[in-house]
């Protein structure tokens, strides 16, 4: 999945990982500057299986298998264009 300046990619096991650039905290490493290589997305607990990803032009969004909502970096105030009812909304920086 791709945003403006950045991607993010998920595994079969369910681990997200982020590259590009992190200048609005879009890549929920805690790291704002240009990552080249992809960094696993660790303040997602290990133990939380991902099943969908998306992003925005500087955010990015994550569903877990038990429907709750992770979303960070630009625009985490506002929807990223995912409407599923019954979703608990985690912000992380």
């Amino acid at each position: 999945k791709c945003g403006a300046n950045h991607s993010c990619a998920l595994t079969n096991t369910g681990y997200v990982y982020t590259f590009g650039s992190g200048k609005y905290g879009q890549l929920g490493t805690n790291i704002l500057s240009l990552q080249m290589v992809p960094r696993y997305v660790s303040a997602i607990k290990p133990e939380t299986y991902i099943k969908h990803i998306s992003c925005g032009p500087q955010g990015t969004a994550a569903i877990s298998s038990q429907g709750n909502l992770y979303q960070w970096g630009y625009g985490q105030s506002e929807p990223l264009q995912i409407l599923i009812p019954d979703v608990e909304i985690h912000k992380i920086s």
